[in-house]
């Protein structure tokens, strides 16, 4: 089964620090959401979903003045290579229980709100600069990289954990107001 997990970064160093299983709770579920909120319209085919439909649609809704801040941010955490400072995150976490009051289903699978738990406990602790995910494991894990060979420039298969504090590293910083 899929799983998605809240990772904490470390300089040199990302530690998994949660994993939830079955990942339609989380990125999948935000998605499906907005998009039967925003982007469906009354004569759209059931199956015409972010899935299978235009994604370009679900992304323009980060600058879409229809959505609340709440719902922006929540979205823009799924974004590839989005992070949030570890200042931050508390605030995206109250987005994401409140996420869940708003838009979860008994009967769907929903982690927003033990994410928003065990992003809290990773702030306590103290250990970490940021936070961001792994939103589903049916994916390449985002957070490695693949030194180059120093003789003949080719990428190693070996890898190393992402170093967040890096410079001209590939994270995006989340933006909270």
């Amino acid at each position: 089964m899929s799983y998605t997990e809240v990772l904490g970064f470390k300089k040199g160093e990302v530690v998994a620090l949660k994993e939830y299983k079955n990942s339609h709770g989380s990125a999948a579920m935000i998605w499906t959401a907005l998009w039967d909120k925003y982007v469906r319209t009354p004569g759209m085919a059931k199956w015409d979903t972010w899935l299978t439909g235009d994604h370009s649609k679900l992304w323009a809704l980060a600058g879409d003045n229809r959505l609340s801040q709440m719902e922006k941010k929540v979205l823009e955490a799924t974004f590839d290579n989005y992070v949030v400072r570890i200042e931050d995150a508390k605030k995206l976490a109250s987005y994401f229980e409140e996420f869940e009051r708003r838009y979860g289903h008994p009967e769907r699978v929903c982690h927003l709100g033990d994410m928003a738990q065990d992003m809290r406990e990773a702030v306590d602790s103290g250990e970490y600069i940021a936070l961001g995910w792994y939103w589903t494991s049916t994916t390449d894990f985002p957070w490695k990289t693949y030194p180059e060979c120093e003789t003949c420039g080719q990428e190693l298969e070996e890898s190393e954990d992402y170093d967040i504090t890096a410079e001209g590293g590939k994270h995006v910083y989340m933006v909270m107001e």
